[in-house]
């Protein structure tokens, strides 16, 4: 991003979530990503430190959690789902 630009990131989140991101560049078949990280061409699975890898990476990291206080009925309606999404800013 160019200083001062934004971007709203999103990844998969694997249930159950795991305190830690986890990946292996050891794992480079296809079929073997597959049954890792959910999908051939993904890397890693990101956990929940994901919004400080971000931080990390030099970006402020938002953390909108707007859906979480829609009521279920509305939720549905929308599309949504209670997760969170993360806006950074260079």
């Amino acid at each position: 991003l160019k200083p001062s630009g934004w971007a709203i990131l999103l990844v998969p989140f694997f249930n159950p979530v795991s305190d830690k991101t986890f990946s292996d560049d050891s794992i480079t078949d296809a079929r073997e990503r597959e049954k890792v990280f959910g999908q051939s061409d993904h890397v890693r699975k990101y956990g929940k430190d994901y919004a400080q890898r971000l931080a990390q990476s030099g970006m402020t990291v938002d953390e909108e959690k707007f859906a979480f206080a829609i009521d279920a009925e509305r939720k549905f309606k929308l599309g949504l789902s209670p997760e969170v999404i993360y806006r950074v800013v260079k």
